[in-house]
């Protein structure tokens, strides 16, 4: 191929596509054309379109700004909209690249911008073909796409390396012969209609040699401050890596480990800050700005002594040189943050299969120095490494614990172990006993046992633990993986299980952005399986992407900020609320099968999904879907509702984070609802209040005492076998009562041998007169000695995983520890009038469980009405100002030592109240 003309010097244009970082402009193209103009006789201009198409639209912009939806810019249909939309301005500008005069273009080229990129050369070819078109970047190595992309009829060539030295013979090729060479570093057509690969690229071996970056093509931006953090430049101060990890494909691109002496980081660094006077803060881009910790050293010595002020940061790994010393150097040059690639929180798995050889004690002591000298950190985790077990991933939840406290985010792997061609791992695949290793994805290793669903399994469980931490939702770490369902479709139909896929691409539909291959796929695969194609509803072109649905969808987002807000306008104390409560309890009332001696036994609305509908979901939507916990709570059995399977499936799948709390006297346990409760979050409150079957019947009138314990231990063993410990929590409930508190310890014993993970023990509530004999209220003395007896077995008890949670003795006027976990002590704040509500399926309200009068009806009041209120603005303001209302004063969970107050021990509206008190002044006298 030959261009127009043959001119002596020529003009390469130099491009970035979307989808890339909008933070700063692209700083590859920077350092290209900055070689060109210096070195060659040739001239380079460069085309940020990535910053262009983003300030287009707005609609779309958090493709750019959500790096968890980064799979986005890997799906098809979604980028081809992008660029029919944005149809108008990418001909805009292939017609800015043709009349430029460019006889070379180049796109350096990622993962997530290859797409666009070859959109774009197409649109080039077709305005003008006789221009050369050169990918490069990331992509194009030969252990990603450098071949195939090289097929293509709109790219010429790729180039496989570094981009100095090939893109100035490439030049020099076009300016004397104008024709494309063939020289080490590229992939050309080789005229039969197929590639030929020239051999490995050459790269500059001492990058203080090469010149600073040329951002002249991005300056009426930066001064505008289009970018959108003006304040940030970025400096690569070394490329590859010293530690060539068996999973890592960099090396392969960098070919070796090279870094810039201290003296050219700071001088470049100077230089960056002078020119743009805007910028202050440095984002080290190499993969280690430790990798040579004598220049790291330098250069912090160089910037402590210079008089030009600035933050930077950048990636750094676990080394015996970064001691407390230097690292305190840093902090004082300005680094105020590191990313730190741990990878695995087991010893055993980094030395023998990873090429990490330092110990959690050495991660832990430089985390430790960090977080002492005030550098914030984040490290790096993935999930599946050829060879992990579960006891190397239990090290690894077991390392987050111990470095929670010196930490300030992770990023978790979502792709959780890549496996990249001409990896180690890859070429010796037969030693990791790896499977399937041209699916970068889903291989599988260790005889079957380390699949995709299990690597995600363990992500998952990793998450919930670094959330539960308070570690931030960001940088992979995720309640719900944006493209959970799409990817778990895509995994089944590579293994050809193509029902679990069909299933799991309409969940995809449902709650993610991917819908047009998702719906491709679930329409190929109902003809697969010959049943009938579902009326999926159009997706509405130019919707902007969402990570769930808007009415029945979970959105995390939604819910962090909603519990985020609630929790500041409670450290606020505010009296009006913008946000919803943290905690919704539901009652849920249902027939029940047992005939407990001191539960209520009132003729209550009966629940049913109707209600859920059109009571529930149409008035509290937004409250459920903002709130942390959802309990479904009430007199009687809700497990036994003939539509629970349903109603389970549709709590899955409109609340799958949420944590929803049942009750039930673990009767209608099941399989069918074990593989309901192992899919969510939920905590089940099993009502066991005794530890024989004789006294378990007199006080509910169950005679199947072993079935239940039986269903017990056989929950807690599903939820072991599954990794559900932290997704379901099995509670037993104790009601304490004359007739079972003297065989308080007993049961304490008998409740850890049936796996669960807490008893919890609660004095009887008196609903009723004739429950009044029935209370420990009257019997002190034994009850203390009960609970004494039951106390001195917590530590034994917690050894064998279950927490004994016991209410206070009588009479100990120490006590001030409340009732319920979590709450303060006397003359706290109770956090309910701000976190709480609790909604009866007659449609009133109450503020808490413990409460007497309705505060409220969601059949005459809408909830904002209820909930910012005249009664919850009142209860707010006496609670706020150390005046709580009367009820509040005497309850149990604001006052510890009230339980030596009988009104702590019963609940009761109008007459019914009066008649409890006077059953209890006869029994004081008796």
């Amino acid at each position: 191929m030959r261009t127009s003309s043959n001119p002596k010097r020529a003009l390469a244009a130099l491009v970035q596509m979307p989808g890339w970082g909008v933070e700063a402009p692209p700083y590859s193209l920077a350092c290209l054309a900055a070689y060109i103009k210096q070195n060659t006789p040739h001239s380079a201009k460069c085309f940020d379109f990535n910053l262009r198409c983003y300030r287009a639209s707005p609609a779309l912009a958090r493709m750019w700004d959500d790096k968890d939806l980064y799979s986005l810019w890997e799906d098809d249909p979604t980028v081809e909209r992008l660029f029919q939309e944005n149809r108008g301005l990418f001909e805009a500008c292939a017609r800015e690249l043709v009349r430029s005069g460019a006889q070379l273009i180049g796109f350096t080229t990622h993962t997530t911008s290859w797409r666009l990129s070859l959109k774009m050369a197409e649109l080039v070819k077709s305005l003008a073909p006789d221009r050369f078109i050169v990918f490069g970047g990331p992509q194009c190595s030969l252990a990603q796409a450098g071949l195939e992309l090289a097929r293509h009829p709109c790219v010429d060539a790729t180039s496989t390396g570094e981009g100095e030295l090939v893109l100035s013979a490439i030049l020099d090729s076009i300016a004397a012969t104008g024709k494309l060479p063939r020289l080490p570093g590229l992939v050309v057509k080789d005229g039969k209609g197929g590639v030929k690969n020239c051999g490995p690229s050459p790269f500059p071996v001492n990058l203080d040699h090469l010149p600073y970056p040329d951002y002249s093509d991005f300056a009426r931006e930066m001064s505008a401050d289009v970018y959108k953090n003006p304040a940030r430049i970025e400096i690569l101060d070394s490329r590859g890596c010293p530690t060539r990890c068996n999973f890592c494909s960099e090396w392969q691109f960098w070919h070796c480990y090279r870094s810039m002496s201290g003296e050219r980081v700071y001088a470049e660094a100077m230089h960056q800050l002078r020119q743009n006077p805007r910028a202050g803060h440095i984002y080290f881009i190499g993969s280690l700005m430790n990798g040579n910790p004598a220049a790291l050293e330098k250069f912090c010595d160089l910037a402590l002594a210079g008089g030009l002020k600035f933050t930077w940061e950048g990636q750094a790994k676990v080394h015996p040189r970064m001691t407390p010393e230097l690292v305190s150097k840093m902090a004082r040059s300005g680094c105020n943050w590191l990313g730190i690639g741990i990878e695995s929180g087991s010893e055993r798995l980094r030395s023998k299969h990873m090429h990490k050889s330092f110990t959690n004690a050495n991660a832990l002591d430089f985390l430790k120095a960090c977080k002492e000298s005030g550098i914030k950190t984040q490290i790096n985790i993935m999930f599946g490494h050829p060879g992990e077990t579960r006891e190397d991933f239990n090290e690894t939840l077991k390392f987050l614990l111990q470095a929670r406290p010196f930490i300030d985010s992770v990023l978790a792997s979502q792709s959780f172990c890549v496996l990249d061609k001409h990896t180690e791992l890859y070429n010796r695949s037969s030693e990791f006993g790896i499977g399937n290793r041209e699916h970068h994805l889903f291989w599988h290793s260790d005889g079957g046992r380390n699949t995709y669903l299990e690597r995600f399994r363990r992500y998952e469980e990793f998450c919930k633990l670094a959330l539960f931490l308070g570690l931030p939702e960001s940088s992979g770490v995720a309640r719900v993986k944006p493209d959970k369902w799409f990817m778990l479709g895509e995994y089944f139909r590579h293994i050809k299980d193509f029902r679990h896929a069909l299933t799991c691409y309409r969940r995809s539909y449902k709650r993610e952005n991917m819908k047009e291959t998702a719906a491709r796929h679930i329409d190929a695969l109902s003809r697969e399986l010959k049943l009938p194609r579902p009326d999926l509803p159009a997706d509405k072109t130019g919707e902007a992407p969402r990570t769930q649905e808007a009415k029945p969808s979970f959105d995390p987002e939604f819910r962090a900020r909603n519990l985020a807000l609630n929790e500041k306008e409670f450290a606020e104390r505010a009296l009006v609320l913008e946000s919803t409560p943290r905690f919704v309890t539901l009652g849920t009332h249902w027939k029940c099968n047992a005939r407990c001696v001191f539960c209520q036994q009132d003729d209550l609305p009966l629940f049913n999904p109707g209600i859920y509908d059109s009571l529930f979901d149409r008035k509290l939507g937004p409250a459920l879907r903002g709130a942390e916990k959802i309990s479904f709570v009430g007199f009687g059995e809700l497990l036994l509702m003939p539509e629970v399977e349903s109603f389970l499936d549709r709590l899955n799948a409109e609340l799958p984070d949420t944590w929803k709390i049942f009750t039930t006297n673990g009767s209608p346990l099941r399989m069918e609802l074990d593989k309901r409760f192992l899919q969510g979050n939920y905590s089940l409150q099993i009502s066991l209040h005794a530890p024989y079957a004789a006294l378990h019947k007199e006080l509910t009138g169950l005679d199947r005492f072993n079935e239940i314990t039986a269903s017990i231990r056989r929950l807690s063993a599903l939820r072991l076998e599954h990794g559900r410990q932290r997704n379901l929590h099995l509670s037993l409930v104790c009601v304490l009562n004359e007739k079972n508190i003297d065989c308080l310890p007993e049961m304490a014993a008998f409740a850890s041998g049936l796996g669960v993970q807490e008893l919890r023990c609660e004095y009887m509530t008196v609903f009723r007169p004739e429950l009044v004999p029935l209370s420990c209220y009257f019997f002190q003395k034994r009850t203390n000695r009960a609970l004494d007896s039951a106390r001195a077995m917590t530590e034994q008890l917690r050894a064998a995983g279950m927490d004994l949670k016991l209410p206070p003795s009588f009479g100990d006027k120490t006590a001030t520890k409340p009732y319920e976990s979590g709450q303060k002590g006397e003359h706290s704040v109770c956090d309910d009038p701000w976190r709480h509500i609790y909604v009866e399926a007659q449609g009133t309200s109450l503020p808490c469980c413990f409460w007497g009068a309705h505060s409220g009806d969601l059949n005459r009041q809408s909830f904002q009405e209820l909930w910012n209120g005249t009664f919850y603005r009142r209860l707010r303001q006496a609670m706020a100002e150390g005046k709580p209302l009367p009820t509040c004063a005497s309850c149990v969970r604001l006052k510890g030592n009230s339980i030596d107050r009988f009104e702590t021990h019963m609940t009761a509206r109008g007459a019914l109240r009066a008649q409890i008190l006077k059953a209890a002044k006869r029994m004081k006298k008796s």
